[in-house]
Formats: C-alpha cells, sequence, structure tokens
C-alpha cells in the first residue's frame, strides 16, 4: 500500500511540471469564447444577483391596436406599436355600439383592441378603418390628435394651429371632434382622417387611415358610418 502511494505521488508531481511547462513563457496568445445562447432565452433568468443599476425611466407607448389578420401588411402606422400594460383588458371590457358598415368597406375580424376592423382595396390602393375605445380622454384632443400627425409624418402642434384640421360634429347626438389630415400634407404617402369621440368616462377613435386619393373619395362613407353610431 505504501508502495502504491508512493508511486501516485510521483506521478501526480510528474503531471504537474509537464502542464506547468505547457503553459510557456506567457506570451502565448489568450484566447476568449463567447457561447451564444438561443433567441429569447435569458442566461440570468432564475439568478438573484442583488439589486441592478436602472437608467432614466422609459416613455411608455401609446395606444395602439395590432394589424388586421388578413395576410397582408397593414397600412395603419399604429400596427407596429405595442400597447400599454392592461390596454387589451381594459379595451375588452368596454360594449361595442351599433353601427351600420358602408357597403364598400370589407369588414375584418375585429382584435383585442378594434372594436371595428375594416378595409377598402382598390388595385393598389388600401384604406383601413378601425373603431377603438379606451377608458379615460388618452391624453386629451390635442394628444391624440398630434398622435395620428406623427404617425404619417407631421410633426406636433398646440391645439390653436390644430383647431383648423378639427371640426365639432355630432355622433349620437353627443359632440365629437372630427380629424381631417388630408389638408396639412401626407410627408409619409399616406393620409389620416378620423373622429375622435367622447362618450362617458371613455374615449372613441374612428379612424380611417392609408392612401391620400382614396381617403377622400370615402370621407362621405366615413360620414355615414359616424352617424350611424349608437352607443
Amino acid at each position: 500500500m505504501k508502495t502504491s502511494l508512493t508511486t501516485l505521488f510521483t506521478l501526480l508531481g510528474t503531471a504537474s511540471v509537464a502542464l506547468l511547462s505547457g503553459c510557456g513563457d506567457g506570451n502565448e496568445e489568450v484566447r476568449v469564447y463567447q457561447i451564444s445562447h438561443p433567441e429569447g432565452h435569458d442566461p440570468h433568468a432564475g439568478h438573484n444577483h442583488g439589486p441592478q443599476e436602472t437608467g432614466p425611466a422609459m416613455a411608455a407607448p401609446t395606444p395602439a391596436a395590432p394589424p388586421p389578420a388578413t395576410g397582408q401588411p397593414s397600412v395603419n402606422p399604429s400596427s407596429t406599436m405595442s400597447t400599454l400594460p392592461g390596454m387589451e383588458s381594459a379595451a375588452a371590457s368596454i360594449d361595442t355600439p351599433d353601427w351600420t358598415v358602408p357597403e364598400s368597406w370589407e369588414e375584418l375580424a375585429p382584435t383585442s383592441i378594434r372594436k371595428g376592423n375594416f378595409r377598402i382595396v382598390d388595385g393598389e390602393k388600401t384604406v383601413e378603418i378601425t373603431v377603438t375605445a379606451f377608458p379615460g380622454d388618452v391624453g386629451g384632443l390635442e394628444a391624440n390628435v398630434n398622435r395620428w400627425r406623427r404617425q404619417i409624418g407631421l410633426p406636433p402642434e398646440p391645439l390653436s394651429t390644430l383647431s383648423e384640421s378639427i371640426e365639432t360634429i355630432e355622433v349620437d347626438g353627443q359632440p365629437a371632434s372630427y380629424v381631417d389630415l388630408l389638408s396639412v400634407g401626407t410627408p409619409n404617402g399616406i393620409g389620416i382622417v378620423g373622429a375622435v369621440v367622447p362618450h362617458g368616462a371613455k374615449t372613441w377613435f374612428v379612424k380611417m387611415v392609408g392612401d391620400p386619393t382614396l381617403l377622400q373619395g370615402q370621407e362621405s362613407e366615413l360620414m355615414s358610418f359616424l352617424n350611424s353610431i349608437q352607443f
């Protein structure tokens, strides 16, 4: 047994010398390998690394609606935006009013955000009409009109200037704001006309967006739709 242990220590010593001698004089290139993780995998998930330093708070995204389930790209800029946390459940709790859909509008399936979801296609020209509703005033008329302006490449403006593209109308006997952004330009090649309709503690948005030429020909249909809404 003593002889076996002596032999083992001798072998270990020899191996250690061999390993150390293989390290060279320290001038060899040091190679670092990085192991990648599958997309969507958080390598720190399930591990507590203690308090983390955080930067400035990020601005919350504006309310948006998912794109229509039609298999073709949406012309609605808000389709690429994210919804605020809790916005889908809040929208789902709001009852859909009655309305009459113009014959030229193709009715699409509603989404978790969109109460109404329509489309008009004329050759290569497309227009989408969405009806959404959210609790409160969602920032007020100025913020909402400027949100639409930014979606089509227009800069925000104060309400005193925005009033040139806003007309007061009635929807189901209540005051609403008809917004015409076609008249102020379409720098991104798309336009928006629509209505912001306060009703009780909620605000409804009827937005028609897409090809400017097709929009102009559909404004009378939009007004007909707005006049048919009954809460």
